[in-house]
Formats: structure tokens, C-alpha cells, sequence
């Protein structure tokens, strides 16, 4: 069960700092009033299309975390890279410099000073599904997202939100809903826990870096 906190982020909150500034996200309950229709609506084709057309993502990031036990939201800040065939590269920079590494091997946690973690998909099949789940909600592939989640959906190409509630009872003890809200770019994500806890992170697009992969980053997804 560490292993899949770990993935979902709360590793990340635990290095974050206190943050009473900012308030808890109100969470958007109409977009489960929305099932995903068949045959799918031309904006959830267009949307799925523009993500496939984009094979890298990048964006600075801002999470803030709500946890039941706290009365304090936790924030942390960095960046974010995500391949939609290599993997996912998670680098928070305040207030501690970590660096998450996801691919559809595994997990990995680099920090400066200490050997890298790594946990095999091969022996944590969990940590393999939230691979794929990650790796899906980011490269718009219909088909993984409908294996693991019943999805929902409003908006325009402009607008839109995306609902996702999981399928398997394994993951229901642990993610309860996961909202995706965007227009030409994932803009925000919003991790429920069935713990109560609640996590949100909003992305600011990188727009001045190559629209592919760099060398260095080639390696780091080969090396994982």
C-alpha cells in the first residue's frame, strides 16, 4: 500500500510545505452526471486526436494537497514532462528537489545524495495499473482509460472536464474520483482519494522547449 501512495502523489505532499493560503478546490460533481456517450461526441474525438498529435507535454506544476488529518493544505512546486509512450517525469522543485520517474516498468525516486528507489511492476502489479492509468490520462488513449475507469464528460475543445471513477475494486480503496479539466492542454488534475484526502495540481504549459524529446531526457526514459 506505500508503494501505490507513493504513486499517487502523497509521498510528494509529505516533503511539501504548509500552505493556509490556499483553500481546498470545490469539487465539480456535474461532470459525473455525463457518461461518456457512444457513439463518442466530436469534441471528445477532437480532444483525443490534438493528445495523440502531442507525444510530449510539458508544464510547470503547483499541488496542493488537503489531507483529512491536517488542517493545513500542503503545497509543493516543479515540473512535469510526460511522453505518451516513454513515461512520466514528475520534478518537484520547492520545497525539497525529488524527482519521480514513471514508466510502464515502474516507479522510480531519485534524490540528490541518495540512492535511486526503484518498484518493479513485475512485483507490484498495482503500481503497473496506475502506470498505465497515468500514462493514458496524459496521451489520450481511449482504450486504457475505458479498461480502468468509467468515464464522463462536458465541455467544448475550448473547455472541457473529464470524470474518471475506477473500475476495479483495488483501486475504488484507494482513488474514488479523478477530474481532468483543460482546453488545447490538460490545465488542471484533481486526485479524490477514498481516504478524504484530495490532491490538485494545476499545470502552466512550457511552450519554449523542443516539442520532442532531448537527448538527455531519451536517456533518463531508457535508463528507467
Amino acid at each position: 500500500m506505500s508503494t501505490l501512495i507513493l504513486v499517487l502523489g502523497l509521498s510528494w505532499s509529505l516533503m511539501a510545505q504548509a500552505d493556509p493560503g490556499v483553500p481546498p478546490a470545490a469539487l465539480p460533481e456535474e461532470v459525473f452526471q455525463h457518461p461518456l456517450p457512444d457513439p463518442r461526441p466530436a469534441t471528445w474525438l477532437e480532444i483525443s486526436k490534438r493528445s495523440q498529435s502531442v507525444p510530449v507535454f510539458r508544464a510547470k506544476f503547483v499541488q496542493v494537497k488537503k489531507l483529512v488529518a491536517l488542517r493545513r493544505p500542503l503545497r509543493s512546486s516543479g515540473e512535469f514532462l510526460c511522453h505518451s509512450e516513454r513515461g512520466i517525469r514528475w520534478t518537484t522543485l520547492e520545497p525539497h528537489p525529488v524527482v519521480f520517474i514513471i514508466t510502464r516498468r515502474g516507479l522510480f525516486q531519485e534524490s540528490e545524495g541518495e540512492l535511486p528507489v526503484e518498484v518493479s511492476t513485475a512485483d507490484q502489479p498495482m503500481v503497473r495499473q496506475m502506470a498505465e492509468v497515468f500514462l493514458s490520462l496524459f496521451s489520450g488513449d481511449e482504450e486504457r482509460l475505458l479498461e480502468h475507469f468509467r468515464v464522463f464528460f462536458v465541455g467544448d475543445s475550448a473547455s472541457w472536464r473529464i470524470g474518471l471513477e475506477p473500475k476495479g475494486l483495488v483501486m475504488q480503496k484507494v482513488i474514488r474520483r479523478i477530474v481532468l479539466e483543460g482546453g488545447q492542454t490538460v490545465n488542471s488534475l484533481l486526485l479524490l482519494e477514498s481516504s478524504g484526502d484530495r490532491t490538485e495540481v494545476v499545470f502552466d504549459p512550457i511552450l519554449d522547449r523542443p516539442a520532442q524529446l532531448t537527448e538527455e531526457e531519451e536517456k533518463l526514459f531508457r535508463e528507467h
